[in-house]
């Protein structure tokens, strides 16, 4: 090596092809759907989510009424771990009251053509 640095050519790329006139003024299928889930098998699993909740405001009504005086600030920090842990649960399960199934469409994927980017093996 003579210290020349190779000169680097873009690559000859091809012209896109055109678009076929069948894909004209209409949109592309969705390449998936939604199939809700039906509320029949989520009920009990709601059921149990609102049982734990009434059990979790309990507990926290019964922490918050009964302080202990001898030791006021750990009382007060176990109290705002417990809150911070029972919302973190609770934004939890929200998420998954109303699930959602999808149905993906492979060949609907493999029948579109996006313009890939050209690249040399140069």
């Amino acid at each position: 090596m003579d210290g020349e640095v190779p000169e680097i050519l873009p690559a000859e790329c091809p012209d896109p092809e055109p678009a076929s006139p069948e894909s004209g003024d209409e949109p592309p299928e969705p390449l998936s759907s939604k199939l809700p889930v039906p509320s029949g098998e989520l009920n009990l699993y709601r059921a149990a989510v609102a049982l734990r909740l009434v059990l979790l405001a309990a507990f926290f009504h019964y922490r918050v009424t009964h302080p202990v005086a001898d030791a006021r600030a750990l009382w007060l920090t176990s109290v705002a771990c417990e809150i911070w842990l029972a919302v973190s649960w609770l934004v939890g399960q929200l998420l998954k009251l109303s699930p959602v199934n999808r149905v993906t469409y492979l060949d609907r994927l493999a029948s579109r053509s996006y313009p890939l980017p050209c690249f040399s093996d140069e």
